[in-house]
């Protein structure tokens, strides 16, 4: 994110195509965002807990950790 610029002004401006005129990358940048997230380590590191928490047989009461660890092991 670049310095000194309000965080959730730019997160709107990525994120909001619909008033972006003029700027045919915007609906690119759009669509690069959960790209970028599935090969992110942040999203590998997670993977990475969730799998392991799954093998050693905790009970999980979060039903989108499952599905994490399905998107990941598919890669």
């Amino acid at each position: 994110m670049p310095l000194y610029i309000n965080p959730v002004e730019y997160l709107l401006d990525l994120t909001n195509s619909d008033f972006s005129l003029g700027d045919e990358g915007a609906q690119g940048r759009l669509e690069k965002i959960p790209s970028d997230w599935k090969t992110s380590a942040e999203v590998l590191s997670l993977a990475e807990g969730l799998t392991s928490s799954a093998n050693s047989g905790e009970k999980s009461h979060c039903p989108s950790e499952k599905r994490m660890v399905r998107l990941t092991e598919s890669r």
